[in-house]
C-alpha cells in the first residue's frame, strides 16, 4: 500500500473495475478501498487540500444474476472512495448475466463500450 498510495493521491483517472459477489465488489477491490480510509479521514476532517483538479473516475462491474439491486453495493462503495480521492464518479459500465471465466467475450458491444470508457478517461476529445 505504501506504494500504491502516492498513485492513488494523484490519479487524474481511475477505474474500478469488478466481478459482483454476493452483490458487492470482490474482496480484493473492496480491501484496497478499505486501506485507503486515509483518504476518507482526510476528506471528511479537512486536514489536508484536495487536488486542485479533481480526477475523472468509472465503475465497470458485470454480475451473474439480473437481480435489479444487483450494482448497488458496487456504485455505492466506488463512488464514496472516488470522493475521498477527489475523483468525479463520471462512467459506469454495469453488465448483467455474465457468470464464467471469459463469458464477457460474448458480449462484443459491452467490451467496445468499456474501450471507448477508457478513452473518454485519458483524453479530452474522445466520444
Amino acid at each position: 500500500m505504501d506504494y500504491i498510495l502516492p498513485y492513488l493521491e494523484q490519479a487524474g483517472a481511475l477505474i474500478i473495475a469488478s466481478p459482483i459477489y454476493f452483490y458487492g465488489l470482490t474482496s480484493q477491490v473492496k480491501a484496497l478501498i478499505d486501506r485507503c480510509q486515509v483518504f476518507w479521514n482526510r476528506y471528511y476532517h479537512h486536514t489536508q487540500a484536495q487536488k486542485n483538479i479533481p480526477g475523472q473516475g468509472a465503475l465497470i462491474a458485470v454480475g451473474a444474476t439480473r437481480g435489479e439491486k444487483l450494482f448497488t453495493g458496487a456504485i455505492l462503495t466506488t463512488s464514496y472512495f472516488f470522493k475521498a480521492l477527489n475523483i468525479e464518479y463520471k462512467y459506469e459500465l454495469l453488465v448483467r448475466g455474465v457468470e464464467e471465466f471469459a463469458a464477457i467475450r460474448e458480449h462484443p458491444q459491452e467490451l467496445e463500450a468499456a474501450y471507448r470508457l477508457g478513452q473518454s478517461l485519458v483524453t479530452p476529445t474522445a466520444p
